[in-house]
């Protein structure tokens, strides 16, 4: 069981525990079922500590667990799905990227596909160059760190907010 946080979050990541309760607990995955389709398609590719780890940054930007989600906001560029792709610039950014791999690949947009686009982003590169640095970071604490650092260094480096905004202070 992973417990609770105690990297400096206080408590500005919405439910985290709640999500990493879910994430750890088989009886609470199992009573939301696209909780659980997430949770079993992430663990497929990571361990469970970095898999418990992404399902409390998913739960952080779509708390509904809905892959259409589209951010409400006034902004031209609306955050969208699971881990609210976002561009910064007219077609710049994870949200086109995203489209882009799902026709490059011939994928539909589903859960799984989000998840496999994050990943393939992390592990091989595809889509919005992260950098080749912060890449080897994030693989290297999915595999080494708990799931606080895990947490706090996704949140920070592949959702990469606004710091002026950020839901986790560390």
């Amino acid at each position: 069981e992973f417990g609770t946080p105690s990297v400096g979050m206080g408590g500005t990541l919405p439910n985290l525990n709640t999500a990493l309760n879910i994430a750890a607990a088989d009886q609470k995955v199992h009573k939301n079922k696209t909780v659980d389709r997430i949770y079993k398609h992430l663990n497929t590719r990571l361990n469970s500590k970095a898999s418990a780890a992404l399902l409390g940054n998913i739960y952080g930007e779509a708390s509904n667990f809905d892959y259409t989600l589209e951010e409400e906001t006034d902004r031209l560029n609306k955050g969208y799905g699971l881990f609210q792709f976002t561009d910064y610039g007219p077609g710049i950014g994870h949200r086109t990227e995203y489209f882009k791999y799902l026709e490059n690949n011939n994928k539909k947009d589903s859960l799984e596909s989000q998840i496999d686009y994050v990943l393939d982003n992390i592990y091989k590169g595809v889509g919005l160059d992260l950098g080749e640095d912060r890449r080897k970071r994030l693989q290297d604490i999915f595999e080494t760190g708990t799931v606080e650092e895990i947490t706090v260094e996704f949140h920070n480096e592949f959702e990469n907010p606004d710091r002026k905004v950020s839901k986790i202070d560390n």
